[in-house]
């Protein structure tokens, strides 16, 4: 009885471990699957969280936040302690001239203790100093420039993974349509090879065809090598796993791009990450030039020493009743800098000269950025205008490819005809996804002189 209940026993605890083995598969699937899927906002996400561009500016702001901290311990109290312990084992000569105490003659003595033990504590406040509370508040400001600076990396990152994204789609449509015709002229081979037998054409318009096959596979072998390479590269600016596949969820098109509005509002420059930089090192510059202005008013400090020592021939400092001999002393102490040489003048100087470059800088990248976003705009307008006879034209040689077919089907119409608009049908095709490319880098480029491209 107990054997059977045993073994039922280990039953119920095998189908225990299978169920949760099998919970735990399904959650691994389930993760992995929400790792390889992105749309265009998933995938820049997911690159502020993994790039490594990122990760480091992330610890530079870590780096600077500590050294913020290090910086406000100089005005905490200083506290140390110092010991020692030391053999006189040749005593210092001590010297009784003559005539000493009735003596004619000179004499020396070796005086002091042969073992001598000090121990001493000391403390150090700093109470006053205008450059240490100025400091203060520009390590605050340069942990401001720092995230200022990390905040240009995530726009860079989400520039670079935008661009690597719609590379990838575009890729993909092109493949597509590069699978289709090699598809249609297969079709249109067989038919060929048909009518070849039954003596309708000439064995050189099968070869013509053929040729124009295989040229078209070579063709689509590099697309599809290219798409992966575009993945490859999407998977490296988005920090992920370049050894794991990848699928992407958005889809473009002519349509979208249409949609597209341009804002005729002028630009905020202060939605531009260049323009905080600036005026963040402007700040800086001025509590510098204030540091050195205030560096001429005194600064007091408090200190304090507690000092015990023992001396005896005997190495017994150890020793409970040894006679330890204390001191102690507190104080202030007040310094101010009346000439160092004119140093501080020509510092504040420089100081004032690297602002006026800093207002010129300014000035410079306001137009700078005006400039960026009119070309940016004149670009994205061009792209429309060329995606939509680029368009026009696919549709064009679409028809013509139909119509040929149709004639020479019904022989009316010659092979020749059907490969010239098969081959101005793949031409028109690549002109458009090149056109659709660029349009849509042209409208990373534009969101980014804006200000926008980040959500």
């Amino acid at each position: 009885m107990n054997y059977e209940l045993r073994i039922k026993n280990q039953k119920i605890s095998k189908n225990i471990l299978l169920f949760f083995v099998a919970i735990g598969s399904l959650l691994i699937a389930n993760g992995s699957k929400a790792q390889s899927t992105f749309s265009l906002q998933q995938a820049i996400d997911y690159a502020f969280k993994n790039s490594s561009t990122i990760k480091n500016a992330i610890l530079d702001e870590k780096i600077t936040d500590a050294k913020v901290k290090e910086f406000a311990g100089v005005g905490l109290p200083q506290i140390s302690g110092t010991a020692n312990t030391m053999d006189n084992y040749l005593k210092p000569i001590f010297v009784i001239p003559a005539n000493s105490f009735g003596n004619p003659t000179s004499e020396y003595l070796r005086v002091g203790q042969t073992y001598s033990t000090q121990a001493a504590l000391a403390a150090n406040w700093l109470l006053l100093d205008a450059t240490y509370l100025i400091g203060k508040t520009a390590q605050k400001e340069v942990l401001k420039l720092t995230k200022y600076s990390t905040d240009r990396s995530r726009i860079d990152v989400a520039e670079q993974v935008s661009k690597a994204y719609y590379n990838v789609l575009v890729g993909n449509k092109r493949v597509e349509l590069l699978d289709a015709n090699v598809e249609r002229l297969q079709q249109l081979l067989a038919e060929e090879q048909e009518y070849n037998k039954q003596g309708f054409i000439e064995k050189l318009d099968l070869q013509r065809l053929s040729i124009s096959l295989n040229n078209l596979k070579t063709e689509q072998f590099k697309a599809h090598e290219m798409l992966e390479l575009g993945k490859s590269l999407l998977k490296f600016q988005m920090g992920f796993n370049v050894n794991q596949s990848i699928s992407l969820t958005d889809t473009i098109s002519d349509a979208e791009l249409k949609n597209a509005t341009l804002a005729e509002a002028p630009l905020n420059y202060d939605d531009r990450i260049e323009t905080k930089l600036l005026k963040k090192q402007e700040d800086l510059n001025k509590l510098n030039l204030k540091r050195y202005q205030y560096g001429a008013l005194p600064n007091l400090a408090a200190f304090g020493q507690f000092n015990t020592n023992h001396y005896s021939d005997d190495f017994d400092f150890y020793k409970h009743s040894a006679p330890y001999f204390t001191s102690g002393l507190v104080g202030l102490q007040m310094s101010v800098t009346f000439w160092n040489g004119g140093q501080t003048h020509f510092h504040k100087e420089q100081i004032k000269l690297q602002i006026q470059q800093n207002e010129n800088d300014l000035l410079n990248l306001k137009n700078a950025l005006d400039l960026q976003l009119s070309n940016s705009k004149v670009a994205l307008k061009n792209t429309l205008l060329t995606i939509q006879s680029q368009k026009e034209n696919l549709d064009l040689a679409t028809e013509v490819v139909r119509v040929s077919k149709i004639k020479y089907q019904q022989g009316v119409g010659s092979n020749l005809e059907v490969l010239d608009a098969e081959t101005s049908l793949k031409e028109a095709q690549t002109n458009y996804f090149g056109a659709l490319y660029d349009a849509y880098i042209a409208k990373v480029d534009y969101e980014k002189a804006k200000g926008t491209l980040i959500k």
